[in-house]
C-alpha cells in the first residue's frame, strides 16, 4: 500500500485482510496474528477507538476427521507387528484413546466387570472413562 498506518481506514484494513487470505494464501493462524497486531497498533499505539470493531478476526478452519472404512481399519490392525501392538491399536481405535493416553494406561485402569477404562492423563489432565464394547 505504501502509506502510513495512521492514514488507513477500515476499508484499507479489510482489503489487507483479504489480500492475506486470497492472494498470499496465508494460514488462518497467521491472519489471526496479523489481526492481533493491527488491533494493538490502532487501539494501544495510535489510540483509535473505532478500529477494534472494524478488524474482525478470521474463524479457525473446522476440519473433519478422516473416517476409515471397515476394510481400512482391518488392514491397519493387521499391520501391527506383534500381538501386543495389535491389542494396543485395537484398544485405541475402539475407545478413541490418544497415543499419550495409551502410553500411560496401566492394568489397574481397566475395570473388566463394568467394561470401562479409566484414562487418568487425558488431554488437559482430566480424568475420563471410556466404555469398551464387548468383543465377540
Amino acid at each position: 500500500m505504501g502509506r502510513s498506518p495512521e492514514l488507513l481506514g477500515p476499508e484499507e484494513i479489510r482489503a489487507y485482510q483479504l489480500y492475506l487470505a486470497n492472494e498470499r494464501k496465508v494460514s488462518v493462524g497467521t491472519r489471526i496474528i496479523a489481526v492481533s497486531a493491527l488491533r494493538f497498533l490502532y487501539a494501544v499505539t495510535l489510540k483509535r477507538e473505532w478500529t477494534v470493531q472494524y478488524i474482525p478476526a478470521p474463524k479457525k478452519d473446522q476440519r473433519l476427521p478422516v473416517i476409515l472404512s471397515p476394510q481400512e481399519v482391518l488392514r491397519l490392525l493387521q499391520a501391527a507387528p506383534s500381538f501386543p501392538h495389535h491389542v494396543i491399536f485395537s484398544t485405541m481405535y475402539g475407545t478413541g484413546m490418544r497415543v499419550s493416553e495409551a502410553v500411560h494406561l496401566r492394568a489397574i485402569n481397566i475395570d473388566s466387570q463394568r467394561m470401562m477404562i479409566r484414562i487418568e492423563l487425558s488431554k488437559g489432565q482430566r480424568i475420563a472413562t471410556s466404555s469398551c464394547p464387548p468383543s465377540y
